[in-house]
């Protein structure tokens, strides 16, 4: 059942992206992830009744996607392609920061080494000199035990006191969007995990510089004292508040006069 559904590429993506929404799509009450759920449920439960409520709902989809029409929560966020498996895999983008780290830039410098017509992500470096228009093989490709230990590897040749892993970069990100204030869903997008409980472990996990923050607003309020950085929001509030004062009691007096 699930092998006849139709897989977009990205050219049908954006001619479903740039048609008409039909606010009665159906579709709407069962989105891709409800989708995805009977089809891990159909997995498991080989009962008639199941099997056709499973094939009721690919059809249902099967004449939405023939339609080409999207869900107007879908519809704001670009899309690479839908494949057989209801899985809508969104086509991520990266910002320009500008200054000699940015993250636009360096991966530019890198796909710019390429030789022509390679098409892996991580081919293997060759030994030339740094201008060079080349910097990678053009047959050869970096395994993946070599990756996994990249970060390892890193850590050590910086003489960095923690050996970090590809995990830490991950767990990290997780915590620093966490603590800007950024939503599980949106970190989801951003990490590729699948579960919010999967993204709940890192979250729950104070980084140092918050526990000391927490931990000196405690001795503040143990000793009745405020740290610089309080005062000084509490003085320019307490400003505000007095112009406030001053700009309501002078419009009071002036529609009070004859």
């Amino acid at each position: 059942i699930w092998a006849g559904l139709p897989v977009l590429d990205h050219e049908e993506v954006e001619e479903f992206l740039n048609s008409a929404i039909d606010p009665e799509c159906s579709l709407r009450d069962l989105d891709a992830k409800e989708l995805q759920n009977i089809k891990d449920t159909e997995a498991s439960s080989k009962s008639p009744s199941t099997l056709a409520t499973t094939r009721n709902h690919i059809e249902r989809l099967k004449k939405f996607l023939r339609e080409k029409k999207l869900p107007e929560d879908i519809e704001r966020m670009p899309l690479r392609y839908v494949d057989s498996y209801l899985r809508l895999w969104y086509q991520t983008r990266m910002f320009s920061t500008g200054g000699s780290k940015c993250p636009v830039e360096a991966v530019q410098l890198y796909l710019a080494k390429f030789p022509p017509g390679v098409e892996a992500l991580f081919p293997k470096p060759i030994k030339v000199r740094a201008d060079s228009d080349v910097w990678y093989s053009a047959k050869q490709v970096l395994g993946k035990n070599t990756l996994n230990d990249m970060m390892k590897n890193i850590s050590r040749r910086a003489g960095l006191q923690l050996e970090y892993t590809n995990h830490c970069v991950r767990a990290s990100v997780v915590t620093y969007l966490a603590e800007a204030g950024h939503s599980v869903r949106e970190i989801k997008t951003v990490t590729g995990h699948r579960t919010d409980a999967a993204v709940d472990r890192y979250v729950k996990r104070i980084s140092e510089k918050r526990k000391q923050q927490i931990s000196n607003s405690l001795t503040s309020a143990l000793h009745g004292t405020v740290s610089e950085t309080e005062a000084t929001s509490s003085k320019r509030t307490w400003s505000s508040l007095r112009l406030q004062r001053l700009a309501t009691s002078i419009k009071d007096r002036t529609l009070s006069q004859p």
